[in-house]
């Protein structure tokens, strides 16, 4: 999950600096497209405008085709895409937050309120009083504010098998 939550955040970066930059980006596609109209004898058209113009403009025809699916067709649907990237997991980085909440590097940088906020989350799956609860998380905190940082990053599961198990009987009732 963490994965997947870190390849949508890149994702959603990578169209954002897409939409930023996009007359450059834009006129790459237009001018493949233009390509392949051409070859299948497809006329690029723009929707018929109904105003009077009073004063011609002097830009070609060509590049107010380009204007208009750029402004009209391409920025909205990557501002599109991006939005609904990020609402699909915005919920899933708060449920995701929860669960990191019980990892040691992440329980050492955790205050008492945030502490409190991830026993409330897990409220249903824990069988001991919430104030329980809350003093054997800080016996773990205070636990691995011992520990060599470098633990945490990469052996987590083998630091919580390393710990005195009689202390921290939370993590072995399930």
């Amino acid at each position: 999950m963490v994965m997947c939550i870190q390849c949508v955040k890149s994702v959603t970066e990578m169209f954002k600096e897409i939409r930023n930059s996009a007359e450059g980006r834009f006129h790459q596609l237009f001018l493949e497209a233009t390509r392949l109209c051409r070859e299948l004898e497809i006329t690029l058209v723009m929707p018929r405008n109904r105003n009077h113009v009073k004063i011609p403009s002097d830009i070609p025809a060509e590049k107010h085709i380009e204007f208009y699916y750029r402004v009209f067709i391409f920025l909205p649907f990557v501002h599109q895409l991006i939005q609904s990237l990020e609402s699909r997991f915005t919920k899933h980085k708060v449920t995701l937050k929860g669960l990191s909440g019980i990892l040691p590097s992440f329980v050492v940088k955790q205050s008492s309120s945030d502490l409190k906020e991830l026993i409330k989350l897990y409220a249903s799956d824990l069988t001991s009083t919430d104030s329980a609860v809350m003093a054997e998380l800080e016996l773990c905190r205070a636990k691995w504010l011992k520990v060599v940082p470098s633990l945490f990053r990469r052996q987590q599961c083998r630091a919580w098998l390393s710990a005195n198990m009689e202390y921290f009987r939370i993590f072995t009732s399930y």
